[in-house]
């Protein structure tokens, strides 16, 4: 007879040899332990398989009694094997550990963390708080009522009552008394070393909290607090910064170095003796942020290291460009103050010796970010949205920033408050570049001009604007600290000389790439003979320095806009791209 794969009860015959109702046990309710020996989906008691012979004959029902496998029952002198899988904490949806000591479940857990989604990390960490809070709410409920302490002496909830509530408690009422412990409780407490009078004998309910108690004041842990600099006061607000340290490897090794300090063998390379060469295929694509990524940037001098800006997810990864695997090392969150508030990464940039993180966010604040440990020093805002940010070379207790309402404001990290304000852009600003060592610096702004300062010094000793260039979108250092090269919004690199005399070289445009509407980077190679630039389709665009008159080179790095490109300073082939598809890749 044909049946179906999960029939119910009453399709199926009298003498079915097992029937649905009493045949499927579940692994949880076998004596013992369900996790014992081997892990099977179903099990079957010996009471089944008897039943099971009775309706089989001849040498089907040997065959069958030959391949079954009875469960083995322990006996009670025997001590239940527990199942020390490696997930066996997170077998429900509560976390809890199964058959674990607290070190081992804490250990597999943090594994675990380590790999969640920095969304669902912090969803995840927001309800174990509200468990914990949970379960010392039901602690505080269920434990004795506390006295309240006067001058006068500790007076109970009943003496803060009225006099009238005083005379209906002067009424004494008569309480039965509990039963008599029975002999078998009062022989357990005796092998626990209690008499049978002893409180430890039989538990005892705690008193009823009174309805005229006041209610219980619960200590909450205050929250993480950061100190916030503004121009004319300095607070401390709550703390909407976090990290995430994504690598499997111990922060500090045994001589207490952590992934920041550069390895032994990456020597700084003198310009003169750089041999670059173009990139030909890519290597390794590094995925996780979430949306469009706007600037990468190396570790200063030595390109062991990594960073991209999220413009959608507001985060800066920082990536391991030497080891093979390639992973992320470190995550810097940045959640919004406010629902539905934009808090994308502007700009960043690395202070000299790569400790220090420098960010310029949509939701108006500039943050000091620790490389090592991930930690949010300070936040810095004016009311206004920052849109670039740069450290002063010579001077690493400044930073400059070039706000929307076309200032630039000098911040002094050691005082904590605003050096100097620079007036004389008419749009917002867009980039800052420092020339001859930190002495003297070049902006551009959406007013189509460059304006050269110097520093601490509010007024521009040089403003230069043509009519047949738009405003600059990025800005980089030539090699050889000579030139500087500016990405404008017309379709073209401009090339100016950085100098004594800064003035504009007619000669030294690079065109042939779309980058109008854009914010898009431009570097050069290490040893200055290349000079690459994203392009709005996705490509990336590669020029030989000397002749700016010949064909460019494309290489397709992105499906999106390819909004950054970086170039390793000491691995001389190597290039990083970014775009609005989310992805950052590495070529080579």
């Amino acid at each position: 007879m044909d049946f179906d794969f999960a029939p119910d009860a009453d399709e199926l015959p009298e003498d079915h040899p097992f029937p649905l109702s009493s045949s499927l046990v579940p692994l949880g309710d076998l004596p013992g332990n369900s996790f014992s020996g081997k892990q099977n989906d179903i099990a079957f008691n010996d009471t089944q398989f008897i039943e099971g012979d009775t309706a089989r004959s001849g040498k089907k029902a040997q065959k069958a009694n030959a391949s079954k496998k009875r469960v083995k029952t322990p006996r009670s002198d025997q001590q239940p094997l527990k199942y020390q899988g490696p997930w066996a904490p997170f077998e429900d949806e509560s976390f809890e550990p199964t058959g674990l000591d607290n070190e081992t479940y804490q250990e597999i857990l943090d594994d675990r963390m380590k790999f969640m989604r920095p969304d669902n990390l912090y969803r995840w960490k927001r309800l174990q708080e509200l468990k914990e809070k949970e379960a010392a709410e039901k602690k505080a409920i269920s434990g004795a009522t506390e006295t309240f302490v006067s001058s006068t002496g500790p007076k109970t909830s009943a003496a803060l009552l009225d006099d009238d509530e005083e005379e209906a408690l002067d009424e004494e009422v008569e309480e039965p008394e509990p039963a008599p412990s029975s002999p078998v409780e009062n022989e357990g407490a005796q092998k626990r070393g209690a008499t049978p009078d002893d409180d430890d004998a039989k538990p005892v309910a705690p008193p009823a909290v009174s309805p005229s108690d006041p209610p219980r004041i619960e200590e909450e842990k205050p929250p993480e607090m950061i100190k916030v600099i503004r121009e004319d006061s300095i607070t401390d607000e709550i703390k909407t910064e976090f990290t995430t340290y994504h690598s499997r490897q111990p922060l500090y090794d045994y001589q207490g170095r952590s992934y920041v300090k550069p390895p032994s063998y990456r020597k700084p390379i003198d310009f003169e003796q750089c041999v670059s060469h173009l990139p030909k295929k890519k290597i390794h694509d590094f995925i996780g942020h979430i949306g469009a990524v706007s600037h990468v940037r190396f570790f200063p001098t030595y390109g062991h290291l990594l960073a991209s800006a999220g413009l959608a997810d507001g985060t800066i990864k920082i990536w391991d460009c030497v080891n093979r695997n390639r992973n992320c090392i470190r995550t810097l969150h940045t959640l919004p103050a406010r629902p539905k508030e934009v808090h994308g990464i502007r700009d960043f940039t690395w202070n000299l010796d790569g400790t220090r993180i420098y960010t310029a966010s949509f939701d108006g604040f500039m943050r000091e970010w620790d490389t090592e440990t991930g930690t949010c020093l300070a936040r810095y805002a004016t009311g206004i949205v920052p849109l670039t940010v740069k450290q002063a070379p010579n001077h690493p207790h400044l930073f400059l920033v070039g706000q929307k309402d076309r200032m630039i404001i000098e911040w002094d990290v050691r005082e904590a408050k605003v050096e100097q304000k620079y007036d004389g852009h008419l749009k917002a600003v867009n980039t800052i570049t420092f020339l001859e060592g930190g002495k003297r610096f070049v902006t551009t702004s959406d007013d189509n001009s460059l304006r050269v300062w110097d520093l601490n010094i509010p007024v521009p000793t040089k403003t230069i604007a043509e009519s047949d260039t738009k405003a600059f979108s990025s800005v980089t250092m030539h090699p050889s600290g000579d030139f500087f090269l500016c990405n404008s919004l017309d379709n073209q690199i401009c090339t100016f000389e950085a100098r004594t005399k800064i003035r504009r070289l007619q000669k030294k445009s690079f065109t042939g790439h779309i980058s109008a509407g854009y914010t898009i980077d431009v570097d050069c190679s290490p040893d200055g003979q290349f000079v690459v630039s994203g392009e709005s389709n996705g490509n990336m665009v590669f020029w030989k320095f000397d002749s700016p008159t010949m064909k460019p080179i494309r290489l397709k790095a992105h499906d999106k806009v390819c909004s950054g490109v970086a170039w390793n300073p000491i691995d001389q082939s190597q290039v990083a791209s970014c775009g609005y598809d989310g992805i950052v890749r590495y070529w080579d």
